[in-house]
């Protein structure tokens, strides 16, 4: 999510059952300042169910 609220879908991920998971985002977060997580029925489209996870994308050194 963006300072000025704006949501871009970044990732579409199935669990794989292992206690850690590598997620690749793309498009690049760059200009967003918050990574939420919510646990959706499809791929695509609006956002329905709630935030489930947030936190913050540390700038790029």
């Amino acid at each position: 999510m963006s300072p000025d609220n704006r949501w871009v879908r970044s990732a579409n991920v199935r669990p794989d059952g292992r206690q850690l998971q590598l997620v690749e985002l793309a498009p690049l977060v760059d200009g967003y300042d918050r990574c939420l997580v919510t646990l959706e029925d499809g791929t695509g489209g609006r956002r329905e169910r709630p935030i489930v996870m947030q936190s913050r994308i540390a700038p790029a050194p």
